[in-house]
């Protein structure tokens, strides 16, 4: 089993629902971290930057994120994860994952600071893609 990583800015918003829906289809194969997290080991509940509308987005959908640990990113725990998928910014990628042949890069905007509405848009599109993502792995397993 290829385990999988996930990754965004604070380990809030992308990486959580990423790591949620995989996890969802085939239970501990993934995880999540951050590339700025402000306070590791926090939960995402507790986030300064209000992840009430991605707490809420999820929720819609039946999963309940907001006691979920946040992870700092760093290069002894990438090299853990068979596949890593970035969703940061790509400038808030850190260079030990420059050349690494394990990174996929999924350009989903932060949902930090949008509506419910627009959070609701990306956690669709995340949705999406761990399902096209997770068909193959079933077609390959």
């Amino acid at each position: 089993m290829e385990s999988y990583l996930y990754v965004c800015k604070n380990n809030v918003g992308r990486s959580q629902m990423a790591m949620a829906y995989h996890n969802q289809v085939r239970p501990g194969e993934a995880a999540s971290a951050g590339t700025h997290v402000d306070e590791p080991g926090g939960i995402v509940a507790n986030w300064d930057g209000g992840p009430v509308e991605i707490i809420e987005a999820m929720l819609e959908d039946g999963i309940d994120i907001a006691e979920n640990r946040r992870t700092q990113l760093t290069s002894a725990a990438a090299r853990q994860f068979g596949r890593i998928i970035i969703m940061t910014e790509p400038e808030l990628i850190p260079d030990f994952l420059g050349n690494d042949a394990r990174v996929d890069y999924w350009p989903f905007d932060d949902p930090h600071g949008m509506s419910l509405e627009q959070t609701r848009l990306v956690r669709d599109q995340i949705k999406n893609s761990i399902g096209l993502l997770v068909s193959r792995l079933v077609k390959v397993s």
